[in-house]
């Protein structure tokens, strides 16, 4: 996410009415070059008050096409902002400075259960199976490398729920010793890359899941 902010100062100690916010890929804000167009209005803001705005931030952005707009990773941008005091008076076109949003998005950690239900009972193994997605400046990659290219020493952290533990790249198995129905173990997933670490979880019930019992009746 970015933010934009910028301090309105009246000399004459008029409220602040209005404001337009904009960014560009262009620093002369050429038609078709504006992806961020922003209006608030009515505001009443006192002389002094701090204005802030915020862009979300994207790998390939997608296109909005009401104004609201998406930022992408190194890409060079420009933004400006015109306000307006309650008598209708404007400032004109303020320019901030050019800026580029260095980097690429945080991990996407994602991971799904691979069992039958049958085999999710205490003693048996039940399998995770690791769907998350890293970047680089190039796009999507897997999250698997060497765990001293990753943040804080590990790449993946892997938390069963029982006071168990693992750091297994990818997907991982484990074996539950005690049953937890209600609500059951809550398994989280924590991905790092270079930079930054994200987390995921999911409750995963233990237990009341045996096959049912039965037994050979002779007709007769």
């Amino acid at each position: 996410m970015a933010s934009f902010s910028w301090r309105y100062i009246d000399p004459d100690n008029d409220k602040e009415k209005k404001f337009i916010f904009q960014v560009s890929t262009n620093s002369n804000f050429t038609l078709g070059s504006i992806i961020v167009n922003r209006t608030s209005d009515n505001l009443y803001y006192d002389s002094g008050s701090e204005n802030l705005q915020t862009v979300l931030v994207y790998q390939n952005p997608p296109l909005a096409t009401d104004g609201s707009g998406f930022l992408n990773y190194n890409t060079p941008y420009y933004w400006r902002v015109m306000v307006y005091d309650v008598t209708g008076l404007d400032s004109g076109w303020v320019n901030g400075n050019g800026f580029t949003v260095d980097g690429h998005p945080a991990p996407y950690p994602e991971f799904v259960v691979r069992a039958r239900s049958s085999d999710l009972n205490p003693g048996n193994f039940v399998y995770f199976g690791d769907r998350s997605i890293c970047y680089d400046n190039s796009g999507p990659r897997s999250c698997v490398r060497n765990d001293s290219e990753c943040y804080g020493g590990h790449c993946y952290t892997w938390q069963f729920g029982d006071g168990s533990n693992s750091n297994t790249l990818g997907y991982a198995v484990h074996t539950y010793r005690a049953s937890n129905t209600t609500p059951g173990y809550w398994v989280s997933l924590n991905v790092c890359d270079e930079i930054t670490c994200c987390s995921k979880g999911h409750l995963v019930p233990i237990g009341g899941n045996d096959l049912p019992n039965w037994k050979e009746v002779s007709p007769f």
